[in-house]
C-alpha cells in the first residue's frame, strides 16, 4: 500500500535534498485511523478528544502499523511529488529540527531509498492483493456506519444459526 502525504514546502524540500530521513505524524485518533490496522479501537477517544492516545494504543499493546510498502510526498497541493521506499513504522521521540514537536512522542516513519520511477512502481503495485483489499477497505469505510454494523450482525446471526444446525 501507498501513504499519501501532503507537505509544506520546508520539510518536502529537506527530504528531496536527503537532510531528512524520517518524517512524523502525530498520536492522534486521525493518524492512529490511517496508520495502525484496526486493532485498536477508538471508543475512548469521545471521553479525552485525543489527548491520551498514547495511553490508549501502549494499554492495548496489541495494536499494528498498517503495511505501507511507500509514502508519496506532495510538496503542500502542487503537481510535485516524490516517492520514498518506508524502511518501517515507530512510535518514538523525533528530531524537532526535522518537525518533531520538542520533548513528545510521534510515529515515525523511516524513509528508504527513493523511488525513481513511480510510474513503474505504481503500475507492479496495482495488480497486487494489497491494492485489492485497500480497494475494499476504501469501499467499507464509505459506507455508512450502521449499514455496516447491521449487514455485520446479519452475518453472525447467519453464521450462529447455521452452527446450530
Amino acid at each position: 500500500m501507498i501513504l499519501n502525504l501532503i507537505l509544506k514546502g520546508k520539510w518536502y524540500d529537506m527530504i528531496e535534498s536527503g537532510r531528512k530521513i524520517e518524517e512524523y505524524r502525530e498520536i492522534k485518533p486521525y493518524w492512529i485511523k490511517r496508520l495502525c490496522d484496526g486493532s485498536y479501537t477508538y471508543d475512548r477517544c469521545a471521553t479525552c478528544n485525543g489527548e491520551r492516545c498514547l495511553d490508549c494504543l501502549q494499554a492495548f499493546k496489541r495494536y499494528k502499523y498498517n503495511h505501507y510498502d511507500a509514502v508519496n510526498f506532495s510538496r503542500g497541493y502542487t503537481k510535485r511529488k516524490m516517492m520514498f521506499e518506508i524502511k518501517g513504522m515507530t512510535i518514538g521521540k523525533g528530531i524537532p529540527e526535522w518537525g518533531a514537536p520538542k520533548n513528545k512522542l510521534v510515529f515515525i516513519i523511516e524513509l528508504g531509498r527513493r523511488i525513481e520511477n513511480e510510474k513503474d512502481y505504481l503500475r507492479k503495485w496495482k495488480g497486487t492483493k494489497e491494492c485489492e483489499n485497500a480497494k475494499a477497505w476504501h469501499e467499507i469505510l464509505l459506507e455508512d456506519a450502521e449499514q455496516f454494523s447491521r449487514k455485520l450482525k446479519e452475518k453472525e446471526l447467519k453464521n450462529n444459526n447455521n452452527h446450530e444446525d
